[in-house]
């Protein structure tokens, strides 16, 4: 009795793509890159640097743009410049940044894990460049808007990530630079 309960707790996750059975050929990694351009879309309501809501929302920060919602809205802190670390949108821009860099490392890592035949290594490197380049574009916005940030370039331990440091912006920029 004891061993037929043995495989029942031996389950993958049911709520994720294991990267091994995932990244098997050349659409399924396209697949998972497509997911890496649309990231700080989930889960952020669109508020990431690199969404339309993202840019709208950058837009009421200037002239560009003007409030409607009221007076007591985090949009109404954007347009008037009383913008505090607690803003919802700030805090979005933020966790979307991140989210985007992290399916980016993810992919990264399991994309250079493809068996030789998998995948031509032409489009490996394509799919490889444009991953970069996107983790790129996030560290970018990040340092513009924050200054320092941590500089994170490969998935993380949960003890890893709780002791992540925060990169100088000249780091950040360099690293922008050098992705590109």
């Amino acid at each position: 009795f004891a061993s037929s309960c043995k495989d029942a707790l031996n389950t993958e996750p049911l709520n994720a793509a294991s990267a091994g059975k995932f990244y098997v050929d050349e659409a399924s990694a396209k697949q998972v890159l497509m997911g890496v351009y649309q990231g700080a879309t989930g889960g952020n309501n669109g508020n990431g640097f690199t969404t339309y809501k993202g840019s709208f929302w950058m837009d009421l920060a200037s002239d560009n743009a003007v409030n409607v919602l009221g007076l007591n809205t985090d949009y109404c802190n954007l347009s008037n410049g009383s913008l505090s670390p607690n803003n919802q949108i700030v805090t979005n821009f933020w966790a979307g940044g991140y989210n985007k860099i992290m399916l980016a490392n993810d992919f990264l890592e399991n994309i250079a894990k493809m068996p030789v035949g998998s995948i031509t290594e032409a489009v490996r490197s394509r799919f490889t460049a444009e991953a970069r380049f996107l983790r790129a574009i996030e560290y970018f916005y990040l340092g513009q808007f924050y200054g320092s940030v941590p500089l994170v370039t490969k998935l993380l331990s949960v003890k890893e990530a709780n002791s992540v440091t925060k990169a100088t912006k000249a780091q950040i920029e360099d690293f922008v630079r050098q992705e590109l």
